[in-house]
């Protein structure tokens, strides 16, 4: 398995866990929607660095995107959005994830950058170990 398959994989696990403990909820605050795949991406882009050293930085952001992407069509397309005919729903639904994703982008990009400041991610692309509990 190469170095991407095997981030992915990893980046799924995450999802589906995300996915099962919601699993039961049908109704979905927007701040609720975004709090849960800011903190789906987080977790991405964390398990990414520890998993995926041997991908380029480019793929890993493109691996995240991907599972997010997944992840809100398996969870948050579903959702029924009030006083909107079924035929337009699907296409608000289109668009909102379009929106969503560029903010999704946008996030990865500032949870990387937030980690490194923070420490969490050494300079030389690690995992810091002592936050780690491997360390």
């Amino acid at each position: 398995m190469s170095p991407s398959e095997v981030a992915l994989l990893e980046l799924q696990k995450v999802a589906q866990q995300g996915k099962e403990s919601l699993a039961e909820v049908r109704r979905v605050a927007l701040n609720e929607a975004w709090k849960i795949l800011n903190k789906l991406t987080n977790s991405c882009v964390y398990v990414m660095q520890l998993v995926g050293k041997d991908v380029a930085k480019t793929e890993r952001k493109d691996l995240v995107l991907k599972v997010v992407s997944d992840f809100y069509d398996g969870v948050f397309k579903v959702v029924d959005v009030p006083f909107v005919p079924q035929i337009l729903e699907s296409v608000l639904h289109s668009y909102v994830k379009k929106i969503v994703m560029i903010f999704v982008a946008a996030s990865i990009d500032a949870a990387v950058d937030t980690f490194k400041d923070l420490g969490v991610f050494s300079k030389d692309g690690t995992v810091n170990s002592l936050l780690t509990n491997q360390g």
